[in-house]
């Protein structure tokens, strides 16, 4: 599994933290996960981890487009040009499976699992400088 965690702003510090939980449980479960976390999220990570690890499942966690998925500082990380193939997808991105979604399977993907409209959670104010602490912003996992 590899998992891309940005971290530069806010919304991308919660969404980083929150797969703190799903990395722990993959690994009790002896997954091999690939972490990109912070300024290793990045494109040439990104494709680099896809064609040495070929991993079957993709989690991206970062801004997005109906076009594109972004990585560290908003940069590109993901479009339709680079088919991790053989790979299921999920996109915890913005917009990203109105049109790449079905453009990468059209290209080979296996499955892609994304967002038509924009992803959108809640938060307390008062945790913002401590997200992990966050009672309302919490990722329940079950």
């Amino acid at each position: 599994m590899l998992v891309t965690r940005p971290d530069h702003e806010i919304v991308t510090k919660y969404c980083c933290i929150w797969s703190k939980d799903i990395i722990k449980l993959a690994n009790q479960k002896s997954i091999a996960v690939y972490d990109l976390k912070g300024k290793k999220a990045n494109r040439k990570k990104f494709e680099s981890y896809t064609k040495s690890k070929n991993p079957s499942l993709i989690f991206f966690n970062g801004h997005g487009t109906t076009e594109i998925i972004k990585g560290y500082d908003n940069q590109p990380l993901m479009d339709g040009q680079s088919i991790p193939s053989k790979s299921i997808i999920y996109a915890r991105s913005c917009d990203a499976a109105q049109s790449l979604g079905p453009t990468l399977i059209q290209k080979g993907l296996r499955a892609f699992i994304g967002y038509m409209r924009k992803f959108t959670f809640f938060y307390d104010p008062a945790f913002i400088l401590k997200p992990v602490n966050d009672p309302i912003g919490k990722y329940p996992i079950l």
